[in-house]
């Protein structure tokens, strides 16, 4: 994965910051909410956490995932989201007990809703908006959100 920064100048900082982060030694942390030891020590653990750090390597995949997940983060907010937080990446265990290991997420204080055509439209722009962004539209708010996620990322 590369972003074209002929088409998109605006991530060219991004970009510049993630490689300066990687060329320092920088790794992101790994979330392991509900991990045992004994599971980190698992193959299929291991060959995940490898994973994550070699797409990590590579600064376009930490840009387009920030800008993918600030894009997510943002139109939570305008939807009247509250508390919303970037982490990640991560390794989860899910319901039946398999490994899910995620490059990035966004969660926020969500209320109970009903379940509605406005609620299912809501959360359809929700999950198309993020690729929108990364294809076609970065704006401003969106790159301040995702400089601030890359820094967050490498910390």
């Amino acid at each position: 994965m590369t972003i074209d920064t002929m088409a998109y100048p605006e991530c060219r900082p991004l970009l510049e910051q993630a490689t300066a982060l990687i060329d320092a030694g920088k790794v992101p942390l790994i979330s392991l909410t509900g991990l045992s030891f004994s599971d980190q020590n698992q193959p299929e653990f291991k060959k995940y956490r490898t994973r994550i750090y070699q797409l990590y390597r590579n600064p376009s995949y930490a840009v387009g995932t920030c800008l993918h997940e600030s894009a997510h983060g943002i139109l939570m907010e305008d939807n009247g989201v509250q508390n919303v937080k970037f982490s990640g990446p991560g390794i989860l265990r899910k319901a039946d007990g398999s490994l899910f290991p995620f490059g990035a997420r966004v969660d926020g204080d969500q209320t109970d809703r009903r379940i509605d055509a406005a609620f299912i439209s809501e959360k359809t722009t929700h999950i198309v908006v993020g690729g929108v962004a990364m294809q076609k539209y970065i704006k401003q708010r969106i790159l301040a959100r995702a400089a601030d996620y890359l820094g967050q990322l490498y910390s």
